[in-house]
């Protein structure tokens, strides 16, 4: 019985072990599913937009489009979900832009779309690449008021930058706690260390903008509800929680409520 035991633990143990491994070395499919798109591919959208091409200090080149209307009231650094690429997420971008009178600017993270390299791997990469997309707005489009736009994993990524000077207002639309703390709901049996891409909200608590947005939907099955409701409590009077009842991961700008709400916060930031 003796050995029966410990051969079944040894068993178990192994097969644990094979599964952590797994999970480490497949997390980047795990967590990201980009599109990739040939270099010559010609984006096509309802509006006029601009190409261009951000290189980055390891020389790989970051695909991001520009997409102004006519005497825009501010730029808008938009950071996208997990999915998809810009031929995708740029009809969401042109949307944004004509419906706020915003110039908006939106990029594919490494290995997404027509950019180079793989998937992003740190917060550290993530934040340099942002931050080299401010010094570009600020550089093209100076003495204009500066939005930032996160949605989903791109909320931590928006959330890296808040606390620029440049800095006027911030939006996090399906947002989490923290990639660790979403990664310990969904597989509470794997260790937090073996993430790669660590991205954090909760520090928006000693940064960024006096008022702070947030859009979640009840019934979000990928980053639930109770992520936002935890994070505007954590930030208190800095947050403005918009909670809109029934909205799921990926049709918030279906519901009544969003645009509103977004415009009226864009209206009180771009006022002070």
């Amino acid at each position: 019985m003796m050995i029966l035991l410990k051969t079944l633990v040894a068993a178990v143990a192994i097969g644990y072990t094979g599964l952590i491994l797994l999970i480490y070395f497949k997390q980047d499919k795990i967590v990201f599913h980009p599109e990739k798109l040939s270099k010559d591919h010609k984006y096509e959208f309802p509006i006029a937009h601009e190409e261009g091409f951000l290189n980055s200090h390891n020389d790989e080149n970051i695909n991001y489009l520009v997409f102004t209307p006519q005497n825009p009231r501010a730029t808008i650094l938009y950071f996208h979900g997990n999915a998809g690429a810009l031929d995708g997420w740029g009809f969401i971008a042109a949307q944004l832009a004509q419906t706020t009178n915003c110039r908006v600017l939106i990029w594919d993270f490494p290995g997404f779309g027509k950019s180079d390299g793989g998937v992003p791997q740190s917060a550290a990469q993530t934040q340099r690449i942002g931050n080299d997309l401010l010094y570009l707005i600020e550089q093209k489009f100076p003495a204009q008021p500066i939005v930032l736009f996160g949605r989903s994993i791109g909320s931590g990524m928006a959330s890296q930058l808040a606390g620029s000077k440049a800095v006027q207002g911030l939006i996090l639309e399906t947002p989490y706690l923290s990639t660790v703390r979403l990664a310990k709901e969904m597989m509470p049996w794997a260790p937090s260390a073996l993430l790669k891409l660590k991205l954090n909200n909760t520090n928006l608590k000693d940064k960024g903008p006096d008022k702070i947005l947030i859009l979640h939907g009840t019934r979000d099955a990928v980053i639930p509800y109770h992520h936002s409701k935890e994070l505007a409590t954590l930030l208190g009077k800095k947050s403005q929680l918009i909670t809109i009842e029934g909205g799921g991961h990926n049709n918030l700008l279906d519901f009544t409520s969003y645009w509103p709400e977004i415009l009226l916060y864009l209206d009180q930031r771009l006022s002070i």
